[in-house]
């Protein structure tokens, strides 16, 4: 990783949570993995989410610590995720644990040599076009790549593709803003 980056990611609290967590889930060779449950984690704790209000609840000495322990025996969290959690959630951290994820996403990248790309389509694709992106996107960043597919309607068409370093505009809406700045033009 560029070391502007790490000293940038490293200034922050977030960024220090992720470098943390990376260090432990390389240490023990779980970078993976890791990334898969604090994302399970992240969207566990979303504001609103009712194991969110547990946690905060254990740590204020409403509930006792063992139930927290007991639920993420059972899905099954590798105990560098549970641990890091009770540590976050005890230093009233929870609300940075989206950018923490994020942070903690692009150091995965970065040391598997991979990129992940969220890819907005107007609509569903199917396996062949899911395909077909996938094959793009592969010439577009010459490595490994992870694709999540998400729905926004707001495209019209096209498709939009955001990893950490890039950003593809390929919608119908960009398309449109486009031809409309070149037609003003002529009117200017």
């Amino acid at each position: 990783m560029d070391s502007f980056l790490l000293k940038a990611m490293c200034s922050s609290v977030s960024g220090r949570y992720a470098l943390a967590l990376f260090n432990v889930a390389l240490e023990h060779r779980t970078l993976e993995r890791t990334l898969e449950e604090i994302n399970i984690a992240s969207k566990l704790l979303e504001k609103g989410q009712p194991f969110r209000i547990i946690i905060l609840r254990i740590f204020q000495n409403r509930l006792k610590p063992e139930w927290l322990d007991d639920f993420l025996k059972k899905i099954d969290f590798l105990k560098t995720t549970s641990s890091f959690l009770f540590l976050t959630a005890h230093n009233k951290r929870i609300d940075c644990l989206p950018d923490i994820v994020r942070l903690f996403k692009m150091l995965v990248d970065d040391n598997l040599n991979q990129e992940s790309i969220l890819v907005y389509t107007s609509d569903e694709v199917n396996n062949e076009q899911k395909a077909n992106i996938f094959e793009k996107l592969t010439n577009i960043f010459h490595k490994k790549i992870n694709i999540s597919f998400k729905i926004k309607e707001s495209i019209l068409g096209g498709l939009t593709a955001h990893s950490n370093s890039v950003t593809i505009d390929a919608s119908v809406k960009h398309q449109i803003e486009k031809f409309a700045k070149i037609a003003k033009s002529y009117f200017d």
